[in-house]
């Protein structure tokens, strides 16, 4: 028994040194893995490869123990456990050679809420590496691991006891290494200027950051876990500088008796996102290029908003906002639109409904990601159209020239469940057709374009200015290179050539039928994207300007051209449109009528895989909170526009504590009142102000 005993610790000797060879490979080939972090020296870099290492030790011992069993039950789970976790490293690992992160458990709840969303975003990229990486590790270990198992019985008994004894002594060191270059780090000052965001941090914390995200994969979930044990909703609501609104849930009747009918005026009301619009393309706002010159020309004529941010960095938490007039905070972890829910849920065209209009929601996307068609069905819709509807073929002719296993794909996202998305032309043609059936009486129709999302997809027959060849993007973009980055501003720029030439069809169709001078018409992102700005590209990340300010125009009939250039944020958008339609606010609305003075902060959520970020814009001051890093950080957005020089908080100023305590005022209150169903019942989430004297 004993002899028995100790081959098995020779095999989990053996199990865990494979690994560690495996895993010091993998950190040489992969140019942005931790050893190439050279903000740190090197002493320190180690210290966190040898973290992994210990933590990966009892996954060893767990993953040999099942591998040892010779048992008919066991045998029949040991070897699909093994194949899955070797599958999940894998996985991992080519997440972090594509994108930076690891395979996490967030990442694997939006696999299993969204999945065959998640696959479309795979196969949109070039998969065969990670596909043949992954195969080949599952067969080199599955080899490995029987080859192992042999040895282990038939080594001598003073080489196996050599091997134990110089893995335990590894281990001992390792341990020993880690703790003393982690107590050393701990009293360092000074700070750190991240390579990837450009981001101040003071070493221990830029030290830890590294260790959770850029270590290795069982780091990464070791991480998470603590993050998800954490108490995320523990911010107290203190009102000495944002004061608290809260409104008692009315019927829609007592609504419908405050409006007063002479002062109503029935526009036509259009909300059109275009996915990742950056201010920045549009010579009005500041563009160098007039890519989108229909859209230009619109904003030209219309009321120009300079300051608006989106919500969120990420779709399925911004998109909902411009027709809510809702913070998109419901839960300290990821949310995702339940069918059913205890809260009231309010919208425009729910609403408008109720006035005698004729409501629809077109869209090139499929809603349902992030479960978005949940809360959209909250509101009556005479007409809905996206992905999930639409019989014809979807947006997959990115894949074409790809082998038979992609081009069998992308005929089963036409066939199943078609989380593809809808050419934008396919998407205003079913507008347009719907806006010419819709003259009695007056409509509101939401609209979202996509062909402006990565991978940047525009049809062959359309003549692309900037990208004239139709390159495609590159595989790997979890670094910045500057031929990446003109490669894919290029195929940004025509993706938006082409929904300009849609916006066109829209004016062009409401003046033939009469319907232009009666109809309010809205442009905005519905997130922004970044270009490298920060070493990173896309959107769904840290709520910087790059990938959450937006372009916002609303061109009102009979209106002369104005600059706005107070600070708004979407969820203002409805209250806007209910003043220009002669309405009062609907007292659900947390947003403000920004087409008068205010001075209320912006607040900002990112509750992504790779992003858990709560962030306050009040004047120029725009604070950013890192929920993993449990730090803040500010901007001085008059000073450095462009987010270059990140301000470390400092708890002695008072400003910054202003900042602070708004920002966490806001997500108590929010997660506090979604928490609580006592509220729902009477009360609307409340709205805030600000009150006191801020410096």
């Amino acid at each position: 028994m004993i002899a028995v005993k100790k081959k098995f610790m020779t095999y989990v000797a053996l199990f865990w040194l494979s690994w560690l060879m495996g895993y010091g490979l993998l950190t040489v080939f992969i140019e942005n893995s931790i050893i190439y972090q050279q903000q740190l020296s090197p002493i320190f870099r180690f210290s966190l490869i040898a973290f992994e290492a210990l933590l990966v030790a009892p996954v060893c011992l767990l993953l040999a123990s099942i591998m040892w069993q010779r048992s008919f039950t066991l045998a029949l789970i040991k070897w699909p456990l093994m194949l899955f976790s070797v599958l999940a490293m894998a996985i991992s690992w080519g997440m972090f050679y594509f994108a930076d992160f690891f395979l996490g458990f967030n990442s694997l709840e939006m696999f299993v809420n969204d999945p065959t969303q998640i696959i479309q975003h795979f196969f949109q990229m070039n998969w065969r590496i990670p596909v043949f990486a992954s195969l080949a590790a599952l067969l080199l270990t599955g080899y490995f691991i029987r080859l192992l198992y042999f040895i282990s019985l038939r080594l001598s008994c003073r080489l196996a006891c050599l091997i134990r004894l110089l893995t335990l002594l590894l281990l001992i060191a390792l341990l020993v290494f880690y703790l003393v270059c982690a107590n050393k780090i701990s009293s360092l000052d000074g700070f750190l200027i991240s390579r990837k965001d450009k981001i101040s941090y003071r070493i221990p914390e830029y030290y830890t950051r590294m260790r959770d995200q850029h270590t290795g994969p069982i780091s990464y979930l070791f991480a998470e876990l603590k993050f998800r044990w954490r108490d995320l909703s523990h911010h107290t609501i203190q009102q000495q500088y944002l004061g608290l609104k809260r409104r008692d849930i009315i019927p829609i009747s007592q609504y419908l008796a405050t409006i007063q009918p002479g002062y109503v005026s029935r526009y036509n009301v259009i909300v059109l996102l275009i996915e990742s619009l950056r201010p920045d393309v549009l010579p009005v706002f500041g563009g160098e290029h007039n890519i989108m010159p229909q859209l230009n020309q619109l904003a030209s004529e219309s009321l120009q908003f300079s300051r608006v941010y989106s919500q969120s960095s990420h779709s399925n938490y911004a998109d909902l906002g411009p027709l809510t007039s809702r913070y998109p905070l419901y839960s300290p972890q990821m949310y995702y639109y339940p069918a059913k829910v205890s809260y009231p849920r309010v919208l425009m065209h729910g609403i408008l409904h109720e006035l005698g209009y004729k409501t629809a929601i077109i869209s090139s996307q499929n809603e349902n990601w992030g479960n978005m068609l949940n809360y959209l069905h909250a509101g009556h819709l005479d007409h809905l159209f996206h992905a999930a509807t639409y019989s014809g073929e979807l947006m997959t002719h990115e894949l074409k020239g790809k082998t038979n296993l992609t081009r069998l794909y992308a005929q089963s996202m036409v066939a199943g469940t078609r989380y593809g998305k809808v050419d934008d032309a396919e998407t205003m043609a079913d507008a347009l057709s719907w806006i010419k059936k819709t003259t009695a009486q007056p409509f509101f129709l939401y609209m979202n374009l996509q062909n402006s999302h990565y991978p940047y997809v525009t049809p062959e027959h359309f003549q692309r200015l900037y990208d004239p060849n139709n390159v495609e993007p590159p595989v790997k973009i979890a670094e910045c290179q500057h031929q990446t980055t003109v490669l894919l501003k290029n195929r940004y720029a025509d993706s938006l050539r082409y929904i300009d030439r849609q916006i066109e069809k829209l004016v062009a169709t409401l003046k033939q039928t009469q319907q232009w001078q009666h109809t309010i018409l809205v442009v905005s992102g519905d997130t922004a994207t970044a270009f490298c700005e920060h070493e990173f590209y896309g959107n769904a990340a840290v709520l910087l300007d790059e990938v959450v300010r937006v372009p916002m125009v609303i061109h009102v009939p009979g209106q002369p051209p104005q600059r706005i250039n107070q600070l708004t944020q979407h969820i203002d958008l409805p209250p806007m449109l209910f003043d220009l339609l002669g309405l009062p606010a609907h007292p659900s609305f947390q947003g403000l009528n920004k087409l008068k003075p205010h001075a209320e902060p912006v607040f900002l959520v990112a509750q992504s895989p790779i992003a858990y970020y709560y962030a306050i814009v009040d004047g120029n001051d725009k604070l950013i909170y890192d929920l993993r890093g449990q730090r803040a950080f500010l901007y001085d957005l008059a000073a450095d526009p462009l987010e270059q020089q990140s301000i470390n908080f400092d708890k002695q100023n008072r400003r910054h504590q202003q900042l602070f305590q708004m920002l966490t005022t806001w997500v108590a209150a929010q997660i506090e009142y979604h928490k609580d169903e006592a509220w729902h019942r009477y009360q609307y989430p409340p709205s805030y102000y600000k009150q006191g004297k801020l410096s």
